[in-house]
């Protein structure tokens, strides 16, 4: 009788012993590319809250900070996810024609901007705008030209990371940069320049976005589905917890206490998105803001493969269905 109960002790502890690696490996591993930019942080809040987890993902990102190096990774399968802004979702397509935009994370209201420090060239002579010229960097800066009093032949475009911009006005090797925040803040509070241009300007004109490369959506549509309603629970929770939402991001990234701001972002929920891909027409539909970029990379033959239209590589299939206002209801009643 002992012997028995023992044995079956021992069974069950081995029966455990044995499941619990199992739950573990069921859970799908993702990695995720981002940039310096607050709107891509709802991933540190989804990850710190447990969110992913809760869905049986298995998230961790990468912030190497040159967005360059970012797409790079993407292309080369590196990293499944990527945040990035939209405009620059086309120097993929090349490399990957099976990639899908699945979600816009948000606006910049502002916090892109065109910064100078001293005065600038007077219109006539040649002035030099940094920017990244294989992205929606340059098509930023042709909306600001439209407005400067410069003629084409006055502009000298030169090649930039938003990384880089406080070096080229010290070097000079641009009188004016594009960066975004929180560069635009560090460089006018540290090093005095002066904003000229800001995307204020340009509403709706650079929205930021997650893109999935096709081998993960081709294997992982239910994971890539749960990994978007994870992350617009990050997005409300910290909205309704800005203040320790913020402490908590800053302390991930090893940001100066105090330092981060949503000043001109527009963080998007789930509402947002559903109106931006079912809008056919104007600034808010995600279609017709692409299909601007698309027709200027187009004109300027700027990458040899491009996408007919953008929808090619637009999708909201992967967008949740259900309210998110009930979910969340419904995670704090058992939380």
């Amino acid at each position: 009788m002992v012997k028995s109960l023992m044995r079956r002790l021992l069974l069950v502890v081995l029966s455990l012993t044995l499941v619990q690696p199992s739950l573990s490996l069921a859970k799908t591993s993702i990695k995720v590319g981002i940039d310096l930019w607050p709107g891509y942080y709802p991933i540190i809040i989804a990850k710190h809250q447990g969110f992913f987890s809760e869905a049986d993902l298995d998230v961790s990102y990468v912030l190497p900070e040159e967005t360059n190096n970012l797409l790079n990774m993407f292309s080369e399968h590196r990293i499944d996810l990527l945040c990035v802004a939209m405009g620059d979702a086309f120097a993929l397509y090349e490399k990957d024609s099976d990639f899908r935009v699945v979600m816009i994370t948000d606006q910049s209201n502002g916090g892109d901007a065109l910064l100078r420090k001293g005065p600038l060239p007077k219109p006539g002579h040649k002035v030099k705008i940094g920017t990244n010229l294989q992205g929606f960097g340059e098509l930023f800066v042709r909306e600001f030209l439209k407005r400067s009093g410069y003629f084409p032949q006055d502009v000298v475009l030169v090649q930039q990371e938003a990384s880089q911009a406080m070096e080229y006005l010290r070097s000079g090797k641009a009188d004016i940069v594009h960066t975004w925040e929180p560069y635009v803040s560090d460089i006018t509070k540290y090093y005095g320049a002066q904003v000229v241009f800001d995307s204020g300007e340009t509403p709706n004109l650079i929205p930021d976005a997650l893109l999935a490369n096709g081998q993960f959506i081709k294997h992982h549509p239910e994971a890539l589905k749960k990994f978007v309603s994870a992350w617009f629970k990050g997005v409300q929770w910290w909205q309704d917890n800005r203040a320790l939402g913020d402490q908590i991001i800053e302390q991930n990234l090893l940001l100066i206490p105090g330092s981060l701001s949503l000043k001109g972002i527009k963080l998007y929920s789930l509402k947002d998105n559903q109106i931006a891909f079912s809008s056919q027409s104007g600034m808010k539909s995600i279609n017709f803001v692409a299909d601007k970029y698309l027709d200027f990379f187009k004109a300027k033959q700027t990458f040899s493969q491009l996408p007919n239209e953008a929808s090619d590589i637009i999708t909201g299939r992967f967008l949740p269905r259900a309210p998110m206002e009930f979910t969340l209801s419904k995670w704090f009643i058992t939380h």
